[in-house]
């Protein structure tokens, strides 16, 4: 994890492997690789009792097999406590 002025940001990396029946859509079949960003922003005060703080994670899913079935996908929140 790295510390930035606006937030904290990191690298992963996270391996899929095939597990389960395809015919059942329980798995790919396929042993796919998903490196990722994930990062957060400090948290922001909004007045005096409440502070947001948003969040993104990104990074494509990389199959190993057949790499143009492989995708991009992200996710992107805001948390209000």
């Amino acid at each position: 994890m790295t510390r930035l002025g606006a937030g904290d940001a990191a690298v992963g990396l996270a391996p899929r492997v095939p597990t389960g029946s395809e015919e059942n859509f329980q798995g790919t079949g396929t042993l796919e690789l998903a490196p990722g960003l994930y990062a957060s922003t400090v948290p922001l005060a909004v007045g005096s009792r409440m502070k947001l703080q948003g969040f993104l994670n990104a990074g494509p899913y990389l199959d190993v097999d057949d790499v143009d079935r492989s995708e991009g996908r992200y996710g992107a929140g805001l948390d209000a406590r």
